[in-house]
């Protein structure tokens, strides 16, 4: 069947084309035949006229020869006939008259040379009408009218001959007109039947086309039922006014009602809860006064309805408007999403559960920076205290292993903070520049020995140049070679552990540690790199560890925009293998002491002599520590209970450094840090430092935005609290001869004595707000160059504040920033000799301010 349909497709459109084709051909031949048979009756009707004309002009010159030879035979006759002579010359007269006249004969008379022949004949003939009609004897008219004829008859020869030629010609363009008019005529009745035909056949193409739509639509029709009947949403069909039309299987499953019960009804009665009715009937008619419809072409909705039964339940509704003749058709796709809403409600559950896990964790990570650190800080600040003592071999022994234990607990406790960091993505990436290749033989030089106590021993290979003038992060590329070395030798045992490293083609560092350790299972390698994760958790196990160095190790490398992997197999070893943008530099690099301001590059030990210290701290043990590191270095030390008196002491003396605890009872040491830097506190300009425990990013945020101007965590060590406060003693120092012209007492006095002691200490104290700003702004921003501008406009401002105060060394140090900045000199020096001038200049004018 399918076949046969084929074919007659195929035979079918040859049919009509083919019968038209004749039907043209058929049409063109009886156009052909009608234009020959009208040009040939045109022919012979316009001969038939020439030839009347030739002979009317034929029949002038007949005419005139009979009336000549009237007047020969009248003048040579004896008795002269002259009523034949006027007989002949009216004929003659009246065939002049014709050609004269008639319309045939005005081609003639419009032709120059023919118009004066036939003048020159007419004046002949009246000359001889007036001859004849005076009357008078024969004998004396005949001979004149005979003189006239003799000289008209060459002109009335010429007329009658040109004018045949004239006809003849006249002739001839007519046939060719005619013929061009008949033939254009012909293409025009060609082309019009061709139009009528290509009409017939465009009109026969489109009822097939029609025909076939109306197939294609009856089928789409059977489909779209199909689709109706087979969709798992329910399609509900309604007119303008809300009843039903089309109700589908789905709809009778979801809402309990047959079609023949839904259809006629209004939708809203059927599906509608209750407490939407009201909502949806003024909808409508809002609709129906012009309004729109708020749901209609919205996408996908999310409502209630209601089942037969009076279940009320979630659906999905989406409604499309489609115009028809009799008005607006909707139809509303809807379906049951309990199921969805249910799991919805479990995913926010696990949401929920989720998020308390994660404040539990953020609970826990605060525990342990606080509540572990904290007491970490008196065992390891105690055991440095008496490391310092003299004891007995067996006692430095016990004291030796209290401290390594103090240090893997604290280890373990910053490798969980670590974590947290990455997690949370506030850990801050250095770019600076370093040796890579050195930082790999220090960490396989720090690690030798303990490789050697279990027989194994570390290589190093470093292929090619562009290693040692690199940018990144050193520190942390340390701590990634650390942790994966560490692994390799504490899973190795009387192997080898090879380090290497080569730049690759595409300019990244690719740096891996081998080992012929025991080596990891293939189920094992995809969870290495999570937190928490042992390969090996038996009690009896030799290596002990937490298992989150690689998930740190994993996070750092990502941080540092690079790539991890791992090649094992258990018995053959491990290769872990990094690779990382390291950057070429163009120039050597910087020793990395230089790197490192804190670092005592002098050699010897820091000394402190005079530096007043207040020490605000709740733990009594902290505070004796912290007084027994700070005392043996020449530091003169205040203490305070908590942060309540510490704002007391602060107060009334001026202290050069304040060390300040966190979490203290009656006021902690954020609140303590506002009212010292806010209030009238004689220490407002004294440098705060953070001892705390509190170690996640956002409390160092909030440590710094109170007015703290460095944090140090606990447990703190002899050495890093010498270097903090040593950083405040070098800021202190400047030019012995620059400290004279720090205030110029002269200026100052006039500009107290001009606005009175309570304008003075206002202006004063805006002024050290406003600077106490804009220093460190400057300090800071001059290390971007895109900043110039802006530099140099606010060391302009801040300048000539200085200048009115008296502040001669800081006004100088700003023009000279400013001067740096607005000509593209270095700013590194202006901004080196503007912290000390700052330090110098906040301190006299905070003792101008406390005496006035």
């Amino acid at each position: 069947m399918i076949r046969g349909t084929e074919n007659r497709r195929q035979i079918w459109p040859k049919g009509p084309y083919f019968g038209l084709a004749f039907l043209f051909a058929a049409l063109v031949y009886c156009v052909a035949v009608l234009v020959i048979d009208v040009q040939t009756k045109l022919t012979r009707l316009a001969t038939a006229q020439t030839d009347n004309a030739i002979w009317g002009l034929s029949q002038l010159e007949v005419e005139f020869l009979a009336f000549q030879n009237a007047v020969l035979l009248s003048a040579a006759s004896n008795a002269p006939d002259l009523d034949q002579v006027t007989l002949r010359f009216d004929v003659f007269f009246s065939r002049v008259s014709m050609v004269n006249e008639a319309a045939m004969f005005t081609a003639l008379r419009d032709d120059p040379e023919l118009s004066g022949t036939m003048a020159a004949v007419t004046g002949a003939r009246d000359r001889m009408a007036g001859l004849i009609d005076q009357g008078g004897a024969p004998a004396q008219i005949l001979p004149l009218l005979l003189s006239e004829t003799r000289d008209a008859r060459g002109p009335v020869r010429d007329v009658a001959l040109r004018s045949v030629d004239l006809f003849v010609i006249a002739s001839e363009g007519s046939r060719a007109r005619l013929s061009s008019v008949l033939t254009r005529l012909a293409v025009v009745s060609t082309v019009l039947v061709g139009g009528l035909i290509f009409a017939l056949a465009a009109v026969a193409r489109l009822v097939r086309r029609t025909a076939r739509h109306a197939r294609d639509l009856q089928r789409s029709t059977i489909r779209l039922q199909a689709v109706s009947a087979t969709s798992l949403d329910a399609i509900l069909v309604t007119d303008d006014h809300g009843f039903v039309q089309g109700f589908n299987a789905a709809a009778e499953q979801i809402f309990g009602y047959s079609a023949e019960q839904a259809i006629g009804n209004d939708f809203a009665d059927l599906i509608m809860p209750g407490h939407l009715l009201d909502q949806h009937r003024a909808g409508m008619d809002a609709y129906h006064k012009g309004g729109k419809l708020k749901v209609v072409g919205s996408g996908r909705v999310r409502l209630e309805a209601c089942r037969a039964d009076g279940e009320v339940f979630p659906i999905e509704l989406a409604i499309t408007r489609t115009p028809s003749p009799e008005g607006d058709v909707f139809v509303a796709f809807m379906r049951d999403i309990s199921g969805q809403v249910e799991d919805e409600r479990t995913l926010r559950q696990a949401r929920d559960d989720a998020l308390a896990g994660e404040k539990a964790k953020a609970n826990l990570l605060a525990v342990m920076s606080h509540e572990m650190r904290t007491p970490l800080n008196g065992i390891l600040g105690s055991m440095e205290l008496l490391a310092r003592t003299d004891l007995a071999p067996d006692q430095r022994e016990h004291l030796e292993i209290m401290s390594r234990s103090g240090d893997l607990l604290l280890h373990h406790v910053n490798d969980v903070l670590e974590l947290s960091r990455l997690d949370a993505g506030h850990t801050e990436l250095a770019q600076e520049a370093f040796d890579a290749g050195q930082v790999i033989l220090d960490v396989a030089q720090g690690l030798r020995a303990v490789a050697k106590a279990q027989g194994t021993e570390i290589d190093v290979v470093l292929t090619g140049a562009q290693l040692d003038h690199v940018e990144g992060d050193e520190r942390r590329l340390r701590q990634v070679l650390m942790n994966l070395s560490g692994n390799a030798v504490k899973f190795t045992e009387n192997g080898r552990i090879t380090i290497s490293a080569a730049r690759r083609e595409d300019n990244r560092v690719e740096i891996a540690v081998r080992d012929t350790g025991i080596g990891i299972a293939p189920e094992d390698q995809a969870r290495i790199f999570d937190e928490f994760v042992t390969i090996d958790p038996n009690y009896n196990r030799k290596v002990e560890g937490t298992g989150l160095g690689l998930a740190i190790t994993r996070r750092l490398v990502e941080a540092m925009g690079g790539v991890i992997t791992l090649e094992s197999a258990p018995g053959a070893g491990s290769t872990f293998r990094v690779t990382l943008p390291l950057a070429v530099l163009a120039h050597g690099r910087r020793h990395a002491d230089q790197s490192h301001g804190a670092r005592d590059t002098g050699g010897g030990t820091i000394r402190l002599d005079g530096m007043q210290v207040l020490l605000v701290e709740d733990n009594p043990i902290n505070r004796r520590i912290a007084r027994a590191m700070l005392e043996p270095l020449g530091c003169v030390v205040t203490e305070a209970c908590d942060g309540a008196q510490g704002v007391e002491l602060a107060n009334e003396t001026a202290f050069d450094v304040i060390l300040m605890d966190i979490s203290m009872p009656r006021m902690d040491g954020i609140e303590a840090t506002r009212h010292i830097r806010t209030g009238p506190a004689a220490s407002a300009a004294a440098r705060i430092i953070a001892l705390t425990a509190h170690a996640l990013e956002e409390d160092i945020a909030r440590f710094k935005a109170a007015g703290m101007s460095e944090v140090i965590l606990k447990p703190i060590s002899a050495e890093r609290l010498s270097q903090a406060l040593d950083r405040r003693k070098k800021r202190r120092q400047i030019d012995p001869q620059l400290d004279a012209q720090v205030l110029d007492m002269a200026i100052f006095g006039e500009f107290a004595q001009v606005l009175g002691p309570e304008a003075t200490a206002e202006m004063l104290a805006k002024f050290l707000a406003d600077a106490e700003e804009a220093v460190p702004w400057l300090i800071w921003h001059a290390s971007e160059e895109a900043s110039r501008e802006a530099v140099a406009n606010r060391a302009h401002g801040l300048a000539g504040s200085a200048a009115v105060m008296g502040a001669t060394a800081l006004h100088g140090a700003l023009r000279k920033l400013e001067a740096a900045a607005r000509t593209g000199a270095p700013l590194a020096p202006a901004t080196d000799a503007l912290s000390p001038v700052w330090d110098a200049t906040r301190d006299k004018l905070n003792t101008r301010s406390a005496a006035a």
